[in-house]
């Protein structure tokens, strides 16, 4: 700047003569706001870019809720509620009827039984319910006409003491008093 002003003062008209041409200093009028700082500027630069960034970003997003159906979407989610509120259901049904299982397995044990397995096979588990408390109703009925009907089920505690089988040796018989068709005589006492 020195050289611009050659060590006196110059008037405004002179300085904008001795610029004029000048490369390395320019002459603004600040007045009218066309000067602005250069941190200033490239700060404006970098927050133009960040919006812009952000601007695109936002109509992307804009574009993928455009491409979503409102109505797909609500009928997605009662799918999926449906879907939920049966599986619920079967879930439920599933621990009744475990308890209902568990439960008449139960009370066939205390009947006792030889075969439990047997002994449900022939119920009606379709006449049996089970009560929120646990209490088996339609059984007793069913344990009853068992009783009567296949009474092999049931274990009487009984035992027979003079038990002879078709075709075997009375108790107290010679076994060797047989003829086995004259393979074998009978021994000598």
């Amino acid at each position: 700047m020195k050289s611009i002003f050659e060590g006196a003062a110059l008037t405004y008209d002179q300085l904008a003569e001795k610029l004029k041409g000048s490369a390395d200093v320019k002459l603004a009028n600040l007045a009218s706001g066309q000067y602005v700082d250069k941190g200033k500027f490239d700060a404006a630069q970098t927050e133009l870019a960040g919006i812009r960034e952000q601007l695109k970003s936002a109509n992307e997003a804009i574009d993928g809720f455009k491409k979503l159906d409102p109505e797909g979407l609500k009928k997605a989610a009662q799918e999926w509620k449906d879907k939920h509120a049966a599986d619920t259901a079967a879930l439920q049904e599933k621990i009744k009827s475990q308890a209902k299982d568990a439960a008449v397995r139960l009370a066939v044990a205390k009947e006792n039984v030889h075969d439990d397995a047997l002994t449900m096979a022939a119920l009606d588990l379709g006449k049996v319910a089970v009560a929120e408390d646990g209490t088996v109703s339609g059984l007793t009925e069913q344990i009853a006409a068992l009783r009567e009907q296949k009474p092999f089920l049931f274990k009487t505690g009984r035992t027979e003491q003079n038990y002879n089988p078709a075709g075997g040796n009375p108790a107290g018989s010679d076994a060797f008093a047989f003829n086995f068709m004259g393979v074998r005589d009978k021994p000598k006492e």
